[in-house]
């Protein structure tokens, strides 16, 4: 008899607990949740790449270099929080988009104190900037573009080898108008880098 009205007792508050329940569709207007309008990704990211890449080619000055020293590396160039003015120029040479019109491959030079270092970086578009229309416009591994086997470095390179340029994450931003371009870096120590092309 017990057992029974234990029984009855449950199917009662399960059946009020059931009753409160809403479906997704009754909740998202209470809490203000928007459908997104349905986005083709593959066509949004060739769309921005066309915008990103059409002012990319030329020379950029490096006008501004900020570091950030978070966990000092003891083999680094830059051991402390600094910002370089005028610190190299980034010659782009060439955007290829043979491979995929979504992820242009960028090849290019740094020209640091009359050196000259072959760079290269893919491109990959912001997917939150596809959505919202906001954040940087792409994001990239910026590394070096020596062919195999074929560097030796010298003396006068350990400073721009070890300044952590190259080899780290950005993201980027470029404004057509005012010609600049502004990279943050994503990993290391580098903070930000304005670009003024030339």
């Amino acid at each position: 008899m017990k057992n029974k009205y234990v029984s009855i007792a449950l199917l009662l508050a399960a059946g009020s607990i059931m009753f409160q329940c809403k479906t997704k569709k009754d909740i998202e207007p209470e809490i203000g949740i928007e459908t997104p309008e349905k986005i083709d990704f593959d066509k949004a990211a060739v769309l921005l790449m066309d915008t990103v890449t059409k002012d990319l080619n030329g020379r950029w000055n490096l006008a501004k270099v900020e570091y950030d020293i978070k966990y000092p590396n003891p083999t680094g160039s830059v051991t402390k929080d600094t910002t370089f003015a005028d610190f190299a120029v980034l010659d782009i040479k060439s955007v290829s988009r043979q491979e995929s019109a979504r992820y242009p491959v960028v090849k290019g030079e740094v020209l640091f104190q009359g050196r000259t270092y072959p760079v290269q970086f893919r491109l990959l578009s912001n997917a939150g900037r596809l959505v919202d229309k906001k954040g940087p416009q792409a994001f990239m591994l910026f590394e070096y573009a020596f062919p195999a086997g074929t560097i030796i470095w010298e003396k006068e390179d350990l400073f721009f080898r070890d300044s952590g340029l190259v080899g780290e994450n950005y993201s980027i931003e470029l404004d057509p108008k005012s010609r600049k371009m502004i990279w943050k870096g994503l990993n290391r120590d580098i903070k930000e880098i304005t670009m003024q092309k030339l």
